[in-house]
């Protein structure tokens, strides 16, 4: 499980790092964005892994199931404004 630090961003774990080596390899391919995950990444930096992750795995319900996460804080942070 990642660490959140003061800073707000998230340190994964060596066995997260390992999960997530192709994801973050796809994104440096396809998107000329290099990740370096045994530095501490952003949140938004986290959530794309995750969803490349998802996408690169087949992963549909779980795709559908950050999604409708992502939409719901939208809808929250409008609510507010």
């Amino acid at each position: 499980m990642a660490t959140i630090l003061e800073s707000g961003k998230l340190q994964l774990s060596p066995e997260e790092v390992t999960s997530y080596r192709g994801a973050a390899d796809h994104l440096h391919d396809s998107c000329q964005m290099p990740l370096d995950l045994t530095s501490p990444i952003t949140l938004e930096e986290w959530l794309l892994l995750r969803l490349t992750a998802a996408a690169l795995g087949g992963n549909l319900s779980d795709l559908d199931r950050m999604l409708e996460h992502i939409k719901d804080e939208i809808r929250l942070r409008s609510q507010r404004q």
